[in-house]
């Protein structure tokens, strides 16, 4: 009986990990795109992407042309350059991914958030977070880190990424009981009202490992009203938090003592949450 190997299959770590050890991007340095591009022999555009591809139902974001071997990231995302950053790393992703073999990508806002619904679009997340985040190096780092706004602060300006998006790996990543409730503004409330309820309405929770088998998936409710008067102060810092020792009631019955700490990036109100008798540890 002769043996045959079919192909080697990288999991998507590995092949992040790979590919920065070979676009020249381990290090502490933040990862720089454009290596990943050029490595790639991809070509990258800024473009008005809906005058240049008419008749989306959404305002696309980012797109991966593959026979062409462009990305391109929409005029929109100029300003923002942490978001353009993720949004040409998630291209990346569905051009190396095994299993995405469209000729075309195009990506909507929500296919590059957290509520992204369509498998391959969370894949390609996923794999720009392991870019964007380098693997196992961040989560080494943050598991060496105490569980504070602070923390998750310096974590971002290292990683140069957003500080939603480092507050969820930490929490994520960690091995620790810790979990993380954000909160966006209510639909249509344009004008920060601290006195009127639902304000900022709960958007998702990601919690630990440990959390999750000890004690709650997810926290539902709003932000207390004298905590927002606190927290929506034009020039607050995100570190800036405000701390509380709070009870909640899980579905079983039970009632767990949290320490919460509630912090502000001025988009989301954040509350990041630890057992009270593990503050410190």
């Amino acid at each position: 009986m002769e043996l045959h190997a079919d192909y080697l299959e990288l999991e998507m770590p590995e092949l992040a990990n790979h590919l920065l050890r070979e676009a020249g991007q381990v290090g502490d340095e933040p990862t720089n795109p454009t290596a990943l591009l050029e490595y790639l022999k991809l070509q990258f555009v800024m473009v008005d992407l809906a005058a240049l591809l008419p008749g989306q139902k959404k305002q696309p974001r980012g797109v991966l042309s593959y026979s062409d071997r462009i990305v391109g990231v929409d005029v929109s995302l100029g300003g923002s350059a942490h978001r353009a950053r993720f949004t040409t790393m998630h291209e990346i992703g569905h051009y190396v991914l095994p299993n995405h073999q469209n000729d075309l990508y195009v990506c909507d806002e929500q296919d590059l958030s957290i509520e992204a619904m369509i498998e391959v679009e969370r894949e390609a997340n996923e794999f720009a977070a392991e870019l964007l985040f380098k693997g196992d190096q961040f989560t080494r780092q943050a598991n060496d880190c105490d569980i504070t706004p602070e923390s998750i602060k310096t974590l971002a300006l290292q990683y140069d990424a957003s500080f939603e998006a480092t507050a969820r790996r930490f929490v994520e990543r960690s091995a620790r009981e810790c979990s993380l409730a954000v909160f966006g503004p209510a639909p249509g409330r344009d004008v920060i009202d601290t006195s009127r309820r639902g304000r900022w309405q709960h958007r998702y929770t990601v919690s630990s490992a440990e959390f999750r088998t000890r004690y709650f998936r997810r926290l539902l409710g709003e932000v207390p009203t004298e905590v927002i008067k606190k927290l929506v102060v034009p020039g607050r810092d995100f570190a800036d938090s405000i701390d509380e020792e709070i009870a909640v009631s899980a579905a079983t019955g039970d009632e767990h003592r949290l320490h919460v700490s509630f912090f502000t990036n001025h988009h989301c109100v954040f509350a990041l949450m630890q057992p009270a008798n593990a503050r410190g540890r």
